[in-house]
């Protein structure tokens, strides 16, 4: 009579294959990890990209701001459904002209922004705030900025475009030193990254805006209060 004869694993080798098995786990996370869109880096490149591209409709359009005067014309404009924008005494053109090209869904939103300009802020159809002090391009709400040339350090002056990218999250205890970021639109069209407030992002990474400066280093430049 034959004897039947059972197989099985000894404890050793259910180590090993539960070793390799982890192993094989681990590497197939890590690189689906890294190949998941990193959601930050894809909204600041997304309101820059906007911010961008509707300062350079606005500068480019003579209708709206004559050649060779730059946003600093403070003429009202008047769009072809009627619509007139910008009276001088309030100096809110570049904001009402701003929205006109973008998709807004909530207007008048108070939200934190430099200057304290109560209502200047508005949702687009993808969730982004933007705030847009008054300003006329010459005096008001503009930041003074340092930047490096070949000749030495120049001051200019900028309008800080004030983005929360993920308004949702922190509407109620909106910070903008922490929780937004800011794009600095000078007169002339030209747009950098700044710093506003002298956020110390060596010590404070999880800024808004030190992390969007990270991800956009070649825009970076440093606001002086």
């Amino acid at each position: 009579m034959k004897m039947k004869i059972k197989y099985a694993y000894n404890l050793m080798e259910i180590m090993l294959a539960l070793l390799i098995l982890g192993t094989i786990i681990a590497l197939t996370l890590s690189n689906a990890k890294k190949k998941l869109p990193d959601v930050d880096k894809s909204r600041f490149k997304k309101a820059y990209t906007v911010t961008e591209k509707t300062v350079n409709t606005l500068i480019n359009d003579e209708n709206i701001y004559p050649y060779g005067e730059g946003f600093r014309n403070l003429e009202p404009v008047q769009t072809e459904f009627g619509e007139t924008f910008g009276l001088p005494d309030e100096n809110t053109k570049f904001r009402d002209t701003f929205k006109y090209n973008l998709d807004v869904i909530e207007d008048n939103i108070n939200c934190p922004i430099p200057g304290n300009t109560k209502n200047a802020c508005f949702k687009t159809d993808d969730g982004v705030v933007y705030g847009i002090p008054d300003t006329d391009f010459i005096t008001k709400n503009l930041q003074e900025t340092t930047i490096e040339r070949a000749s030495g350090e120049q001051k200019i002056k900028l309008l800080p475009i004030t983005i929360y990218t993920d308004w949702e999250k922190i509407s109620e205890n909106a910070d903008y030193k922490n929780d937004a970021l800011f794009i600095g639109v000078r007169s002339n069209g030209e747009i950098r990254l700044i710093n506003v407030g002298n956020v110390n992002c060596s010590n404070n990474s999880d800024a808004i805006q030190c992390k969007a400066m990270q991800y956009l280093q070649s825009n970076t430049l440093t606001t002086q209060e």
